[in-house]
């Protein structure tokens, strides 16, 4: 199958699939994100329930990024050292 007969959602699937396993999520996570921008505002008590299933979504797919910054304080002399 040549590239112009292949649909977009195939071409991502093509170079998808070679990626290592964390990049390949990261892929499916930013398709997850663009779903979700793209999904039409609140509409009723049932567009709220899924804002809010969305979120939760979100919410899980981030929360490995959050890390406890208590104490932290930045110090800019330290942080320009070169090593």
């Amino acid at each position: 199958m040549r590239d112009t007969e292949m649909n977009i959602a195939e071409l991502i699937y093509r170079e998808a699939r070679h990626l290592p396993e964390g990049n390949a999520r990261e892929v499916l996570e930013f398709v997850e994100f663009l779903k979700f921008k793209s999904a039409p505002g609140p509409l009723g008590a049932g567009a709220k329930v899924d804002q809010a299933r969305r979120k939760a979504d979100l919410l899980k797919c981030f929360s490995r990024f959050q890390i406890d910054m208590t104490g932290f304080r930045f110090d800019r002399e330290d942080a320009n050292v070169r090593r």
